[in-house]
């Protein structure tokens, strides 16, 4: 469970989204949409050396499905049909000397009808235009993110993750940040089972539960950050983490707002007894719920029995106004 640290941090926009400067660094998050027509994805170009997917980035107090929809209007004029949540992409690049790191969320979207055929001007940014374009075509002007690419094949239903990394970057702070008077966190759940039960965090006495995990830092992939939390709260390495759930919490009175990565982690060895304490934070104690009961414990986040047995290529998505802060 990560300490929390408070770098200097401003917003970089005249609202509360989620891309800011932490340390010299940008940190952003974007939802994006992939929206195809005859073979083609639909891409943004302007006055710069590259295209890409369009979308933007998340403000506070929004989900990523609506602001997935609200980019999409903004820059088409039309509203989003169908949204299909696709895949993340973790990317790590550095962009006109400065670094980046950018967690995309990446949706479907339908073409319609009313979509020009041909070049179009972004409806909040007239200096750009929309267009369709092959994107396994030979270009002098590539579609970024590359990495993103891929996640246009990703069938209706399915899920990608993907990390990428240009470049290495020493871990800075928690991604715990005041973004115009919210508190944001970017937080990996951890969900261990052993013998039928989960392993859960709770204060003794206070008659709640959540799961292990803590912040992920600047400039860390949440797979590294699933790896060091388990780590660093039990002492037993993580054999494999594997993401299952993406979890937004939201605790509008307190202003403040999550983005929960769930990984299911298996360990390598034997995992702490009932009671013991969490090695980085001895207020907090270790308790193995049944699974059995989950579902009637208050166990935060809420839904967790729905990604137990996620298959691979699925994620599962839930939405909770949560009153309990998790470490």
């Amino acid at each position: 469970m990560a300490d929390v640290t408070r770098g200097a941090v401003r917003n970089t926009g005249a609202v509360g989204d989620l891309r800011l400067l932490v340390n010299d660094a940008v940190f952003a998050v974007r939802a994006v949409l992939l929206c195809q027509r005859n073979g083609r994805v639909l891409v943004e170009a302007g006055d710069y050396p590259f295209r890409n997917l369009p979308g933007g980035a998340l403000r506070t107090g929004e989900t990523l499905a609506r602001g997935a929809a609200r980019e999409w209007q903004e820059e088409t004029g039309l509203p989003a049909g169908p949204l299909a949540l696709a895949g993340l992409v973790e990317n790590f690049f550095t962009l006109k000397g400065r670094r980046w790191h950018e967690l995309g969320v990446y949706y479907h979207v339908p073409a319609p009808d009313a979509l020009p055929v041909t070049a179009f001007r972004v409806a909040d940014q007239a200096a750009n235009h929309l267009e369709w374009t092959d994107p396994h075509a030979e270009s002098g002007t590539p579609i970024y993110p590359t990495a993103a690419l891929p996640l246009l094949g990703v069938p209706e239903g399915e899920f990608r993750h993907v990390i990428h990394h240009e470049g290495a970057s020493v871990p800075g702070p928690d991604l715990r940040l005041d973004v115009h008077g919210t508190e944001v966190q970017v937080r990996v759940h951890l969900l261990c089972v052993q013998d039928g039960h989960l392993l859960t965090n709770t204060v003794p006495g206070s008659g709640f539960w959540f799961l292990p995990g803590g912040s992920v830092q600047l400039h860390e992939d949440s797979r590294s950050a699933a790896h060091r939390e388990f780590f660093e709260e039990t002492g037993v390495p993580a054999a494999s983490a594997r993401l299952v759930g993406l979890i937004e919490g939201f605790d509008p009175g307190r202003g403040r707002q999550q983005l929960g990565l769930c990984y299911l982690v298996e360990a390598t060895g034997p995992l702490p007894s009932e009671g013991s304490r969490v090695r980085d934070a001895g207020q907090l104690a270790f308790q193995w719920v049944p699974l059995a009961d989950l579902e009637a414990r208050p166990v935060h986040p809420r839904g967790l029995s729905g990604l137990l047995d996620m298959p691979a290529g699925r994620v599962g998505h839930l939405m909770e106004e949560w009153p309990v802060r998790p470490g």
